[in-house]
């Protein structure tokens, strides 16, 4: 508990949490026609302690006396608010509701044991394959090159019974022979045309040119590596997070389907 708080994020989200709990039990009751506000000591002492942290001074009587008065001025504001409907309308508070409501569904989940990964990961097994990938050398011309070949044809020509091809082009700062690179990470490097044109090129055979955001480029495909299965040791660092993330969004759901049963839900017929 003590390692959580040093942490100052979750000591805030903590710290805020608790205002906003604070907040829920302030009593209000018709009196006279008026709507009471109570500020509760633990709102007051809430606040004063985010002051005090963000301050490094030590709260006075004056600051408490501020304090009261601003508490109760954004519960008078937040009454109105929802009174005018912007909870309702306002399409920001909507969603600042809805990430709230979201987090109070959000379970503490403690971390699997190694079993349970291992487990998970037989589950999921077919989900953990590499992506297809390329390997490939590539001869590069940039844009202001007066070396970029005016007939490509005849060039092509040339680098198919050149010893050293990239010798024919120009250097290129990320290098000339590239290996395991998938579609994603070539379209990063060269662009989309270029990841597209290496699924259908055939090994083995120069094609070009391909023009990117760097420059242009000759290209040849030396082999094609179709996906494979991830041993349990190649996805291990991941499986934690994606074992969190699927217990947390099965209890979310859980959740959420239990708040919907409280709810008489009416959907209109399709027009098709």
């Amino acid at each position: 508990m003590m390692r959580f708080l040093k942490e100052p994020v979750l000591y805030y989200v903590l710290l805020g949490s608790m205002i906003y709990l604070g907040f829920a039990y302030i009593s209000s009751r018709d009196i006279d026609e008026k709507q009471r506000i109570e500020v509760r000591a633990e709102v007051v002492q809430a606040y004063l302690k985010r002051d005090e942290e963000l301050s490094g001074k030590k709260s006075t009587e004056e600051n408490r006396a501020q304090t009261i008065e601003n508490i109760i001025d954004e519960e008078v504001m937040l009454r109105e608010a929802y009174a005018v409907g912007y909870d309702k309308t306002d399409p920001r508070v909507r969603k600042r509701l809805l990430t709230l409501m979201r987090s109070a569904l959000t379970p503490s989940v403690a971390d699997p044991t190694v079993t349970q990964l291992q487990e998970f990961y037989q589950q999921k097994k077919a989900e953990f394959l590499s992506e297809p990938s390329y390997d490939y050398e590539q001869v590069y011309f940039s844009h202001v090159s007066e070396k970029v070949p005016q007939d490509p044809k005849v060039f092509i020509g040339e680098l198919e019974v050149a010893d050293e091809p990239i010798k024919l082009g120009e250097v290129y700062s990320y290098g000339h022979l590239f290996r395991g690179q998938g579609r994603e990470r070539v379209a990063m490097y060269f662009g989309g045309e270029m990841a597209e044109a290496m699924e259908s090129q055939a090994v083995g055979e120069w094609f070009g040119p391909v023009r990117s955001r760097v420059g242009t480029h000759y290209v040849r495909v030396i082999n094609k590596n179709e996906a494979r299965q991830l041993s349990y040791e190649e996805v291990e660092p991941y499986l934690k997070e994606s074992w969190l993330f699927e217990q947390i969004e099965q209890q979310q759901d859980a959740a959420l389907k239990a708040l919907r049963d409280k709810y008489e839900i009416e959907v209109p017929e399709s027009d098709a």
